[in-house]
Protein backbone atom coordinates (compact mmCIF):
# COMPACT_ATOMS: atom_id res chain seq x y z
CA UNK A 1 0.00 0.00 0.00
CA UNK A 2 1.22 3.16 -1.33
CA UNK A 3 1.30 6.52 1.36
CA UNK A 4 -2.18 7.81 2.69
CA UNK A 5 -3.65 4.36 1.33
CA UNK A 6 -6.02 2.83 4.51
CA UNK A 7 -6.05 -1.15 4.98
CA UNK A 8 -9.86 -2.12 4.82
CA UNK A 9 -11.43 -4.83 6.78
CA UNK A 10 -12.74 -7.59 4.30
CA UNK A 11 -16.51 -7.14 3.22
CA UNK A 12 -18.80 -10.52 2.94
CA UNK A 13 -21.99 -10.37 0.78
CA UNK A 14 -25.04 -12.62 2.47
CA UNK A 15 -28.19 -12.82 0.20
CA UNK A 16 -31.36 -14.15 1.41
CA UNK A 17 -34.37 -15.35 -0.32
CA UNK A 18 -37.97 -14.61 1.14
CA UNK A 19 -39.82 -17.91 0.83
CA UNK A 20 -43.45 -16.65 0.67
CA UNK A 21 -42.61 -13.55 -1.36
CA UNK A 22 -39.68 -14.76 -3.95
CA UNK A 23 -38.21 -11.06 -3.08
CA UNK A 24 -34.41 -11.67 -2.49
CA UNK A 25 -32.03 -8.97 -0.32
CA UNK A 26 -28.17 -8.66 -0.82
CA UNK A 27 -26.50 -7.41 2.70
CA UNK A 28 -22.69 -6.10 3.25
CA UNK A 29 -20.93 -7.49 6.24
CA UNK A 30 -17.81 -7.20 7.87
CA UNK A 31 -15.70 -9.77 9.13
CA UNK A 32 -17.27 -9.54 12.43
CA UNK A 33 -20.71 -9.62 11.07
CA UNK A 34 -21.64 -6.26 11.66
CA UNK A 35 -23.54 -4.34 8.86
CA UNK A 36 -21.46 -2.08 7.07
CA UNK A 37 -24.30 -0.61 4.60
CA UNK A 38 -27.08 -0.90 2.91
CA UNK A 39 -28.10 -3.88 0.93
CA UNK A 40 -29.57 -4.19 -1.90
CA UNK A 41 -33.34 -5.06 -1.86
CA UNK A 42 -34.67 -7.59 -5.37
CA UNK A 43 -38.32 -8.79 -5.73
CA UNK A 44 -37.44 -10.74 -8.31
CA UNK A 45 -35.21 -13.74 -9.29
CA UNK A 46 -31.38 -13.32 -8.85
CA UNK A 47 -30.40 -14.17 -12.40
CA UNK A 48 -26.41 -14.34 -13.48
CA UNK A 49 -25.09 -14.54 -16.76
CA UNK A 50 -24.07 -17.45 -18.04
CA UNK A 51 -20.55 -15.95 -18.78
CA UNK A 52 -20.34 -14.90 -15.16
CA UNK A 53 -19.89 -17.01 -12.03
CA UNK A 54 -21.19 -16.02 -8.40
CA UNK A 55 -19.35 -17.05 -5.79
CA UNK A 56 -20.04 -17.58 -1.91
CA UNK A 57 -16.28 -17.42 -0.42
CA UNK A 58 -17.41 -18.49 2.98
CA UNK A 59 -17.71 -22.70 1.90
CA UNK A 60 -18.30 -23.65 5.38
CA UNK A 61 -21.20 -22.30 6.32
CA UNK A 62 -24.65 -21.79 4.50
CA UNK A 63 -27.28 -19.10 4.60
CA UNK A 64 -30.77 -19.44 6.16
CA UNK A 65 -33.88 -18.25 3.76
CA UNK A 66 -33.91 -15.20 7.04
CA UNK A 67 -30.64 -14.49 6.02
CA UNK A 68 -29.00 -16.34 9.66
CA UNK A 69 -25.39 -17.31 8.86
CA UNK A 70 -25.50 -21.42 9.56
CA UNK A 71 -23.21 -24.49 9.42
CA UNK A 72 -23.41 -26.56 6.90
CA UNK A 73 -21.51 -29.04 9.07
CA UNK A 74 -22.30 -30.68 12.29
CA UNK A 75 -20.17 -31.99 15.15
CA UNK A 76 -21.19 -34.58 17.63
CA UNK A 77 -19.63 -36.46 20.26
CA UNK A 78 -20.10 -39.04 22.72
CA UNK A 79 -18.29 -39.93 26.06
CA UNK A 80 -18.12 -43.29 27.90
CA UNK A 81 -16.46 -41.36 31.29
CA UNK A 82 -16.92 -44.36 34.38
CA UNK A 83 -16.49 -47.93 34.62
CA UNK A 84 -19.89 -48.29 33.18
CA UNK A 85 -19.93 -50.95 30.63
CA UNK A 86 -21.93 -49.77 27.56
CA UNK A 87 -24.49 -51.55 25.41
CA UNK A 88 -25.22 -50.57 21.60
CA UNK A 89 -27.28 -47.69 21.45
CA UNK A 90 -28.67 -44.69 19.65
CA UNK A 91 -26.73 -41.50 20.85
CA UNK A 92 -28.35 -39.26 17.87
CA UNK A 93 -31.62 -38.77 16.32
CA UNK A 94 -31.36 -36.53 12.77
CA UNK A 95 -33.74 -33.87 12.78
CA UNK A 96 -32.83 -33.61 9.06
CA UNK A 97 -31.64 -35.04 6.40
CA UNK A 98 -28.05 -35.14 6.82
CA UNK A 99 -24.61 -37.19 5.75
CA UNK A 100 -21.68 -38.70 7.99
CA UNK A 101 -18.39 -37.25 6.65
CA UNK A 102 -15.68 -38.73 9.26
CA UNK A 103 -16.01 -40.43 12.45
CA UNK A 104 -13.52 -41.56 14.66
CA UNK A 105 -12.86 -42.73 18.48
CA UNK A 106 -10.10 -43.43 20.79
CA UNK A 107 -10.14 -44.93 24.14
CA UNK A 108 -7.98 -44.97 27.67
CA UNK A 109 -8.29 -48.28 28.89
CA UNK A 110 -8.77 -51.34 26.73
CA UNK A 111 -12.03 -53.25 26.84
CA UNK A 112 -12.03 -57.50 27.17
CA UNK A 113 -11.75 -60.21 24.48
CA UNK A 114 -12.98 -59.33 20.95
CA UNK A 115 -14.29 -55.79 22.13
CA UNK A 116 -14.56 -53.76 18.85
CA UNK A 117 -17.04 -50.75 17.96
CA UNK A 118 -19.06 -50.18 14.75
CA UNK A 119 -21.57 -47.60 13.79
CA UNK A 120 -24.83 -48.07 12.26
CA UNK A 121 -27.89 -45.86 10.75
CA UNK A 122 -31.37 -47.06 12.01
CA UNK A 123 -34.51 -45.52 10.59
CA UNK A 124 -37.16 -45.46 13.79
CA UNK A 125 -38.44 -48.49 15.26
CA UNK A 126 -35.38 -50.59 14.51
CA UNK A 127 -33.03 -51.86 17.77
CA UNK A 128 -29.56 -49.98 17.46
CA UNK A 129 -26.91 -51.74 14.87
CA UNK A 130 -30.16 -53.02 13.06
CA UNK A 131 -30.22 -50.86 10.39
CA UNK A 132 -27.79 -49.92 7.87
CA UNK A 133 -23.89 -50.59 8.77
CA UNK A 134 -22.00 -46.95 7.98
CA UNK A 135 -18.03 -48.58 8.04
CA UNK A 136 -16.19 -51.22 6.31
CA UNK A 137 -13.91 -51.98 9.48
CA UNK A 138 -14.89 -51.82 13.52
CA UNK A 139 -12.37 -49.83 16.02
CA UNK A 140 -10.78 -52.96 17.91
CA UNK A 141 -10.91 -52.11 21.84
CA UNK A 142 -8.82 -54.58 22.77
CA UNK A 143 -5.67 -52.58 21.57
CA UNK A 144 -4.47 -54.89 19.33
CA UNK A 145 -4.74 -52.50 16.48
CA UNK A 146 -6.24 -49.48 17.91
CA UNK A 147 -3.69 -48.12 20.37
CA UNK A 148 -5.03 -46.74 23.75
CA UNK A 149 -4.97 -42.80 23.38
CA UNK A 150 -4.58 -42.51 19.78
CA UNK A 151 -7.42 -41.49 17.46
CA UNK A 152 -8.96 -43.80 15.08
CA UNK A 153 -10.17 -42.81 12.28
CA UNK A 154 -13.09 -44.98 10.72
CA UNK A 155 -13.60 -45.74 7.06
CA UNK A 156 -16.82 -45.09 6.26
CA UNK A 157 -18.92 -47.07 2.78
CA UNK A 158 -18.42 -46.52 -0.37
CA UNK A 159 -21.65 -46.23 -0.74
CA UNK A 160 -22.84 -42.81 -0.31
CA UNK A 161 -26.77 -43.59 0.19
CA UNK A 162 -25.40 -45.79 3.45
CA UNK A 163 -24.39 -42.66 4.67
CA UNK A 164 -26.93 -39.94 4.06
CA UNK A 165 -29.73 -40.21 6.96
CA UNK A 166 -33.41 -38.82 7.10
CA UNK A 167 -35.50 -36.97 9.54
CA UNK A 168 -35.49 -39.69 12.06
CA UNK A 169 -32.94 -42.18 11.26
CA UNK A 170 -31.21 -42.86 14.43
CA UNK A 171 -26.92 -42.64 14.88
CA UNK A 172 -26.13 -45.82 16.70
CA UNK A 173 -22.75 -47.64 18.45
CA UNK A 174 -22.81 -51.04 17.99
CA UNK A 175 -20.73 -53.00 20.38
CA UNK A 176 -19.23 -56.53 19.94
CA UNK A 177 -17.05 -58.41 22.51
CA UNK A 178 -16.22 -58.71 25.75
CA UNK A 179 -16.92 -54.68 26.83
CA UNK A 180 -15.34 -55.05 30.46
CA UNK A 181 -12.84 -52.68 31.92
CA UNK A 182 -13.14 -50.55 28.45
CA UNK A 183 -12.52 -47.07 29.55
CA UNK A 184 -12.82 -42.90 28.38
CA UNK A 185 -14.25 -43.93 24.68
CA UNK A 186 -15.07 -41.03 23.16
CA UNK A 187 -16.54 -40.91 19.38
CA UNK A 188 -16.66 -37.91 17.15
CA UNK A 189 -18.76 -37.63 14.29
CA UNK A 190 -19.38 -35.22 11.36
CA UNK A 191 -22.49 -34.45 9.46
CA UNK A 192 -23.00 -32.28 6.32
CA UNK A 193 -26.08 -31.05 6.17
CA UNK A 194 -27.99 -32.54 2.53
Amino acid sequence: MGPGSHHRAPLYIITAVDGETGSARVEIVDANGNWVGPGINLTGNLVVATTKTATITDAGALFSPAGVKVPSYIEKDWAQMDATIPASQTVMIAQEALQLVSASCRFSHVGGSSAALSLAKDPSGTAPGGGTGLVTATADLTGGTTAVNVNFPFALSATPANLQFAAGDGFSLVFSGTLTALLGLVVSAQFQRL
